[in-house]
């Protein structure tokens, strides 16, 4: 998931949405978590990822299928319930933000 126009980036928008997709796949597929693991040098997941308090549960390598190259990713657990905490304490108005993109 990115936020593609430069004007939305840095303002929040990127955590409401990954935390209401969360909320999706939660509710779709009854689950109370789930992971995610973005690559361990793209700063700007893992950042959002700290920043709503989800844990990182350590590192994780594996080779890719295709070309052999070492892939390097965080794991992180994605407690549904902390999305939903973390989206009830933003101030912004989802509806506004979604309709922004």
């Amino acid at each position: 998931m990115s936020v593609p126009d430069k004007k939305h980036r840095g303002k929040g928008v990127g955590g409401v949405l990954f935390c209401l997709s969360a909320l999706r796949f939660g509710d779709d597929f009854k689950l109370k978590s789930l992971y995610c693991q973005p690559k361990f040098d793209n700063p700007m997941p893992n950042n959002m990822l700290r920043k709503i308090g989800f844990h990182l549960l350590g590192k994780v390598e594996w080779k890719h299928p295709t070309n052999g190259s070492l892939v390097r990713q965080n794991r992180y657990l994605v407690a549904i319930d902390l999305a939903k905490k973390y989206l009830n304490t933003q101030t912004s108005d989802y509806t506004f933000t979604l309709r922004l993109l």
